[in-house]
């Protein structure tokens, strides 16, 4: 090889002879590279990726071939490449120089050259888990702009040739961001689960509009997966035939009270449980009728990831104005999710044609970018083609009476459904904290009494432990003892931190509607009742202005109570800066310090037979974050502080 070298001392010539094969690039380049350390540290990255099975030879063949053109474009505009003197090639030599570059040029226009690269793109990072690391690798090799757009949404590659030197200085400014995001999830997951002899848990909640397939998607995937008794399934087959809705046989899988059924809509939360290899899942089905918002946040309050489902055979393709996506996109961020999974159902009836891929990218477009201005982090973000109704993509990427095992979306290269729930980050559990139980709904059942159904949020609940229920009479605390404790209706022994329970306790429990936290009693020397809240808040509603005296309801975890503006401090920017004292309204876009009265009597509102617990924002970022809401989303905000003086 050496030889070979020192004979072929034109780089025009050089290239050229090894522009053919990559068995032979990759032989050859150590020893055009030999000096540079950055593009050795580059290629040995290669290499590493080289072996993982998990990716395809054609994906690797690409990727290498972009690696080893970077690398000779970068030689072939480089002076001395072999220690040698500046050499003047002849005119043949000029024109096979111009004709190479001019090749490796064409590669980088060429947009259909990154399709299978910018699919695969994500099982890269695992090898690079220093998020500025990778993006600088992406950049190098690929001259890839879109793939770093989406990676970093806010980072605008178009403003100058120095991208490399802009992306740094952008990174150092959001790095704290960056760090933050990585927080919320747990990487030691598994050993802290093995030691309580458990499977991670993730609970799943289903979003979208009236009608989007919410309810039919769950109820398909559980039974494609085997999680659907046979004389449940056939009774929902024969039941919609004979109402002439078949079409509605996987939904009443899971809407099975009268109303939904009459009305054929989702009511309230329904969960179900389902498991992979890698995970246990709740899987929470929720309504789609802004009107039932309040049952819509309390099933939220019990996930940690959405599952965003999106209609590809609406007329326009206007995600954003069509419906209440973009207000459950908030509902969810708010109450401390995330994790996305934004789920293009209903692929088999887009307009132009059936899997429409064009219909596809605009949507996955739109939602990406609505996501991102609401805050979600790109790299928390899936996004799938589906059709919940024919079964294609849920579990396999063909329909179920598809006897040909026929894949009707070739140009889709993503993940199902189920290989999306096993791509989820595990989040982080408080296993060892003091116990604190969301109680979303209670019901009276013959024979038992009455069970309350909630989250565990931090902690462990068993039997010994004695639960403190605050009153609003006299703030007095009822305290019970727990008869049974169940799981997807089977009796345990113990429940853990990320758990949704039932539980039934000794004695009755009078004067509970939909209560917000039950606690133990190390928790209750803390307590206090809150009156008034210091908060800050972002006006979401362009039709909305709100002033002194502006009541609306307060949604915060599965409490929601009324609440009246008492004063209006400031109004902010982002960064808190004081941008006008005591302004007589907050309009559209702006944001404000307000403080707040929580109303404690009001004949309407019976939930307010229990006292209202309330965190500072900087202590519980999901207890300390709400919702404003009239008829319509008004704002978001968190809590600054509890109980402030007027």
């Amino acid at each position: 090889m050496t030889t070979i070298l020192t004979k072929i001392k034109h780089k025009a010539i050089l290239i050229e002879y090894i522009q053919g094969f990559v068995s032979t690039r990759r032989y050859i380049l150590p020893f055009l590279i030999n000096k540079d350390k950055i593009l050795l540290n580059q290629l040995k990255i290669f290499n590493d990726i080289l072996e993982d099975n998990t990716l395809s030879s054609n994906f690797m063949n690409n990727l290498f071939s972009f690696i080893s053109d970077r690398i000779l474009f970068r030689i072939i505009s480089e002076v001395n490449v072999m220690n040698d003197s500046l050499y003047v090639p002849e005119e043949k030599e000029e024109n096979i120089f111009q004709k190479i570059k001019k090749r490796i040029l064409n590669i980088y226009k060429n947009k259909k050259i990154y399709k299978e690269t910018t699919i695969s793109i994500n099982k890269l990072k695992k090898y690079i888990p220093n998020e500025k690391e990778f993006v600088l690798f992406i950049m190098d090799f690929l001259e890839n702009k879109n793939q770093i757009s989406l990676i970093f949404p806010e980072f605008n590659l178009q403003k100058g040739k120095n991208y490399i030197i802009n992306f740094n200085s952008y990174y150092e400014k959001n790095k704290i961001l960056f760090e933050k995001e990585a927080q919320l999830f747990n990487n030691d997951a598994k050993s802290e689960y093995d030691k309580i002899n458990r499977k991670i848990i993730i609970n799943v909640a289903f979003i979208g509009n009236k009608n989007s397939g919410k309810s039919t998607t769950v109820g398909h995937l559980l039974y494609n997966t085997g999680n659907i008794e046979p004389n449940i399934f056939n009774e929902a087959i024969n039941t919609t035939n004979a109402f002439g809705i078949s079409s509605y046989k996987y939904s009443w899988l899971l809407d099975r009270i009268w109303d939904e059924r009459t009305y054929r809509k989702t009511v309230i939360p329904h969960i179900k449980k389902f498991e992979t290899e890698k995970y246990y899942f709740n899987l929470i089905d929720l309504p789609g009728d802004f009107k039932l918002k309040k049952n819509i946040i309390k099933g939220l309050s019990l996930a940690e990831v959405a599952v965003i489902i999106v209609e590809a055979d609406n007329e326009t393709n206007d995600i954003i104005g069509n419906g209440h996506i973009k207000d459950y996109l908030i509902f969810a961020f708010t109450m401390g999710i995330r994790q996305i999974i934004i789920a293009v159902n209903k692929m088999d009836k887009t307009k132009d044609s059936k899997y429409s891929e064009n219909v596809f990218i605009k949507i996955k477009i739109n939602m990406i970018n609505l996501c991102i201005n609401i805050g979600f982090n790109i790299n928390n973000i899936q996004v799938i083609a589906y059709s919940g109704y024919t079964g294609q993509n849920l579990v396999n990427k063909y329909e179920d009476d598809d006897f040909s095992n026929t894949n009707k979306m070739e140009w889709y290269k993503g993940k199902t459904l189920i290989e999306s729930l096993d791509e989820l980050k595990p989040p982080k559990r408080t296993f060892d904290g003091p116990l604190i139980i969301s109680i979303f709904q209670k019901d009276k059942i013959t024979g038992c009494g009455t069970v309350l159904e909630g989250k565990i949020l931090s902690g462990k609940l068993d039997k010994e432990i004695v639960l403190c229920i605050p009153k609003l009479v006299n703030t007095q605390i009822e305290k019970k003892t727990i008869s049974w404790i169940e799981m997807n209706r089977e009796v345990c022994d113990e429940a853990f931190a990320g758990d949704i329970i039932g539980l039934n306790t000794k004695g009755a429990i009078r004067d509970i509607y939909f209560t917000y936290l039950v606690f133990d009693e190390k928790l209750m020397t803390k307590f206090k009742i809150a009156k008034n809240l210091r908060v800050k808040i972002l006006m979401i509603n362009k039709d909305t202005k709100l002033k002194i005296g502006s009541v609306l309801t307060l949604f915060c975890y599965t409490l929601n109570v009324p609440i009246k503006i008492i004063k209006i401090e400031y109004l902010v920017d982002e960064t808190n800066k004081i941008l006008e004292k005591e302004p007589r309204e907050i309009k559209n876009g702006e944001r404000a310090f307000i403080i707040i009265n929580v109303i404690i009597k009001e004949k309407d509102w019976k939930e307010l037979n229990q006292l209202s617990y309330f965190e500072k924002y900087t202590k519980n970022q999901n207890l300390g974050s709400f919702i404003l809401c009239n008829r319509d989303l008004i704002a978001v905000g968190n809590i600054y502080d509890i109980n402030v003086e007027t």
